[in-house]
């Protein structure tokens, strides 16, 4: 792991994945056989010293023996969203700041857009509840909250 402060703005953290092996997309089985790695990845993380950090993954990728063709496949790890581009830790921290406080503070605070915060909603929220009307709470990953939060 390396880290570094870029400038004023923002800090940096390179990590290597460790991972020995993929699920492979199309039989399910472990995909063993090292190819190399893909792409670097940059998912926003915590602040760091009030700045915005930034990890940057190369995740692994691995051939699956079983399969014709041998295709590859790229390890992927529950700790990150690779749609949202952050760990999911930071997402969820984001979540738990939402139903306490208003998204214009922060949009500012953590330097993100409220595009991000309303598509941390859409993946957290249950915006239709069964058998529920607009005045019941909405069930956000177990936790109720107010269902307005929904409509952005």
């Amino acid at each position: 792991m390396d880290a570094d402060v870029v400038g004023e703005r923002e800090v940096t953290i390179l990590i290597e994945a460790t991972g020995d092996h993929a699920i492979c997309n199309d039989c399910g089985q472990k995909a063993t056989e090292f190819c190399g790695p893909s792409p670097r990845l940059r998912l926003r993380h915590f602040q760091v010293f009030n700045r915005p950090a930034y990890l940057y993954l190369r995740p692994k990728r691995f051939r699956c023996l079983h399969c014709y063709g041998q295709p590859e496949t790229t390890r992927l790890d529950d700790w990150y969203d690779l749609r949202s581009g952050m760990t999911r830790a930071f997402a969820e921290s984001l979540l738990l700041e939402i139903l306490g406080g208003a998204l214009n503070d922060l949009t500012l605070k953590h330097q993100v857009s409220r595009d991000l915060l309303r598509g941390i909603l859409k993946r957290y929220v249950t915006s239709e509840v069964e058998g529920l009307n607009d005045k019941a709470p909405a069930v956000i990953n177990g936790v109720g909250g107010d269902r307005s939060l929904t409509r952005l």
